[in-house]
């Protein structure tokens, strides 16, 4: 894989590619929101991206993620 993600930080790329929120994602994964910021901001460092929607389009066009 071109980029280093963790398998945590992999399963909340694929969440926010589903369009979940925040607040989803980390009732999903029984975590706080305050973790999940931290797995986003670490995913978009590592994508080079600053935001959901870049993060969202590059996950797909760069085929970062399985779409389901």
């Amino acid at each position: 894989m071109k980029y280093k993600l963790t398998k945590t930080q992999v399963v909340v790329l694929e969440k926010m590619v589903d369009g979940k929120a925040t607040s989803e994602i980390a009732n999903e994964m029984n975590v706080s929101e305050n973790t999940v910021n931290t797995h986003i901001k670490a995913v978009y460092s590592e994508l080079g991206v600053h935001s959901r929607a870049q993060v969202v389009r590059k996950a797909i066009e760069e085929k970062v993620i399985k779409l389901k």
